[in-house]
């Protein structure tokens, strides 16, 4: 009779852990690289380079949601542009969650800390960041253009973890 009691007690406590279904994420990573290129075409000043972005974000919301982010960019011409931003800020959806493609437009902010440097000089400069863009996200996958800090216009694919 002991172990039946015991039995029927380990059966009851662990059953609840197996019957409740599990909820989505309240929040994702999307890990995202990309194109940099600069934003007016200067003949004399033409920069490109590459883009490292790791986006962490609210899931499943219906119109409007937070979004962080955490960006290096690295362009290159005459000289030497490396930038690294922690942002913040959010998300506007323009359709809704029982699409396959979802449609964004994010708009970021926060401190950006950029290093210049050329044949004889290095320099650092402490500034304003910033990042703003229109994308579409599926569930795995993200592709958008962006414009960011120090002003660059950015042809992201990322991947959502």
């Amino acid at each position: 009779m002991k172990k039946l009691f015991v039995l029927i007690l380990l059966i009851g406590l662990g059953f609840p852990a197996f019957s409740q279904v599990p909820e989505p994420p309240k929040a994702k990573f999307t890990l995202t690289n990309g194109y940099a290129r600069q934003v007016e075409p200067d003949p004399f000043e033409e920069f490109q380079g590459i883009h490292i972005g790791f986006n962490y974000f609210k899931n499943n919301v219906k119109r409007i949601g937070w979004d962080s982010q955490l960006s290096i960019n690295f362009v290159n011409d005459y000289e030497t542009r490396f930038a690294i931003t922690p942002l913040v800020g959010g998300r506007i959806y323009f359709n809704g969650l029982d699409k396959k493609h979802r449609y964004f437009f994010n708009l970021l902010t926060g401190p950006a800390l950029i290093l210049f440097g050329g044949d004889d000089y290095t320099e650092t400069q402490f500034t304003f960041g910033y990042s703003g863009g229109f994308h579409m996200s599926t569930k795995r996958w993200q592709i958008g253009l962006a414009i960011e800090r120090p002003e660059v216009i950015i042809l992201k694919v990322g991947y959502t973890l």
